[in-house]
């Protein structure tokens, strides 16, 4: 299998270097020295010496000499990585490169798989760019002797990744004033980080960009060193490394953009060589995703329920929905969404939930939490963008509960997929009398859920009119609802307007809220291919008691404290 593994690795070579190895550096031309600490295992040496006459022939000028004298324990290797110190470099011809393998306590299989970086910079003629660099790659994610092409593949993408961090993409952008720019804020990175060289610029306009380069948003040290993710995905200058197969070119192209930046450092290159690239757009298929980022001071504990409720209702939206094309900004005044970058192309919805401090609250409206989807589809009114936005002092008492919170979230998520917030876009209630406010004959009139309804046992349509007062002589209007009412029809599904509470649950464990077919016949009625399967059972009709009279909810014709009763009422 060796002998195997070294055939795979020269072919691979053989297609990626027209140009001989070891052969002496030109001093006309941009040279990388490689020096291989004692740990880097001899069989990717080759691959790495590929990737560095990769960038050899993007960066195709010749930069200022070094001369003087040079420790490479400005690059921090430790002892077990160095055994025998490095020799003192005294004569650089562009960049020296040591390349390593991580020490085992930062090793970990999946997570960071190599990491680049400079670790001595000029001071003078080429002004801050690298004279010595490093890479160390995780010993732990290193392809095998038996690697299949493809993970060969991604660790050349890697390498070229890494590569680009040591020649001073995202690394040494802070030794250039004004570069980059962010608004601040407490985080590492600040809001909405922006990279603003006049190259990259006029290449990401080229692609259909406006104003600057959106960079990576992150409470991780040197995430806005990167590409924005959600706007650039594959581009080899994000944050990952994409591993499923491109429909069309590279997995993971570099691309004019990257280039640019690399001109706007100083350095002399070559644009023939890039990638073709452009801006990715929605993957059409055949289901429903929902896609979900979290702001960078979001609880963790709160997270699992958030990915619980987006998988639930994947399995009850089961159809794709049209994409949407174009570049999409999630701080615009519909969203007001901070610390996240632009993207390109909407598949299905995406949903942003964000942690909003208290001390911005006013700028909000006040309020413990914001759910609504933000940006509509123009025909469908089928969400694109969505936020659920949170007050940080409130979040504990809406979701502290374990019992109650992933139920909740459900329902929250129910709302920026339309449920209630796009029924009066969709026609779906009766007696509007303006925008926002229903007369007292307010009736649900979507055909799917009243199919649901009747189905139950149902017999005088979705009402909302309040039964606590006698129906008033003088019409009046009042805000029109957004969740079913709650009334003994509707006292134990899931999305009458009470959110859950402790007393909700029978034996501290089982929910006496579900979701039923008239809630998922509610999405059908928004536009939303369904799966009805994927409703919680109904037990039984309940009993008709003594005094019950259907249209009044005083009369409780099944009690919540009887428990004969079924789980849910119709």
């Amino acid at each position: 299998m060796k002998d195997v593994a070294r055939v795979l690795l020269v072919v691979l070579l053989t297609i990626l270097v027209a140009c001989p190895q070891n052969t002496p550096p030109n001093a006309t031309h941009f040279n990388i020295e490689l020096r291989y600490l004692p740990d880097f295992p001899d069989q990717y040496k080759p691959l790495v010496e590929a990737q560095a006459h990769y960038w050899e022939a993007i960066i195709v000028g010749d930069i200022s000499d070094f001369n003087g004298s040079l420790d490479p324990k400005a690059c921090g290797f430790t002892n077990i990585q160095t055994p025998t110190p490095l020799p003192t470099l005294t004569s650089v011809d562009d960049l020296v490169l040591y390349i390593g393998v991580l020490p085992l306590d930062q090793s970990s299989v999946g997570d960071t798989i190599a990491v680049g970086g400079t670790c001595l910079l000029r001071n003078s003629g080429s002004a801050h760019l690298p004279v010595v660099s490093k890479i160390l790659f995780d010993s732990l994610d290193l392809p095998s002797t038996s690697a299949t092409p493809d993970q060969l593949s991604l660790f050349n993408d890697v390498a070229i990744h890494e590569l680009g961090h040591a020649l001073g993409f995202g690394t040494i952008w802070q030794n250039f004033p004004g570069l980059t720019v962010s608004t601040p804020d407490t985080t590492i990175c600040g809001d909405n980080p922006q990279f603003t060289g006049l190259n990259a610029v006029r290449e990401y306009r080229a692609l259909g960009g406006t104003g600057n380069v959106p960079l990576k948003a992150d409470n991780e040290p040197g995430s806005c060193g990167h590409w924005a993710e959600g706007l650039f995905e594959r581009e080899r200058m994000t944050p990952t490394v994409q591993t499923t197969q491109a429909s069309v070119g590279r997995v993971n192209p570099l691309s004019r953009l990257t280039i640019a930046s690399m001109e706007d450092l100083g350095y002399v290159v070559d644009y023939s060589i890039a990638d073709a690239y452009s801006l990715p757009v929605a993957e059409i298929n055949t289901s429903f995703d929902i896609e979900w980022s979290f702001s960078k001071d979001f609880p963790e504990v709160y997270k699992p329920y958030f990915t619980m409720a987006a998988k639930r209702w994947e399995r009850i939206i089961t159809g794709d929905v049209p994409n949407m094309a174009g570049i999409f900004d999630p701080a615009d005044s519909n969203c007001r969404v901070s610390h996240q970058s632009k993207v390109s192309g909407i598949e299905d919805i995406k949903i942003y939930i964000e942690l909003v401090p208290a001390a911005q609250n006013d700028g909000v409206g006040g309020f413990t939490k914001r759910i609504e989807p933000c940006l509509r589809r123009d025909k469908s009114f089928l969400p694109a963008i969505a936020v659920m936005q949170y007050d940080s002092s409130d979040l504990a008492n809406l979701y502290g509960d374990t019992l109650t919170a992933p139920f909740n979230v459900i329902r929250d998520m129910a709302r920026v997929l339309g449920f209630g917030t796009n029924w009066l876009k969709k026609g779906l209630i009766n007696d509007v009398q303006s925008s926002d406010q229903c007369g007292p004959g307010m009736e649900y009139n979507g055909g799917h859920a009243l199919v649901q309804y009747y189905a139950l046992g149902g017999t005088v349509g979705i009402i909302y009119r309040s039964y606590s007062t006698p129906i008033p002589t003088t019409p009046t209007s009042q805000p029109c609802p957004e969740y079913w009412p709650y009334t003994n029809q509707f006292v134990e599904e899931l999305m009458n307007g009470n959110e859950l509470s402790p007393a909700d649950f029978i034996n501290s464990s089982v929910p006496t809220r579900v979701l039923t077919k008239v809630t998922v016949g509610a999405m059908e009625d928004l536009g939303y291919v369904v799966d009805y399967s994927a409703a919680d059972p109904i037990y039984r009709i309940p009993p008709v008691y003594p005094g019950c009279d259907p249209n009044n909810p005083l009369s409780y014709c099944c009690p919540q404290i009887d428990l004969l009763c079924p789980l849910i009422v119709p």
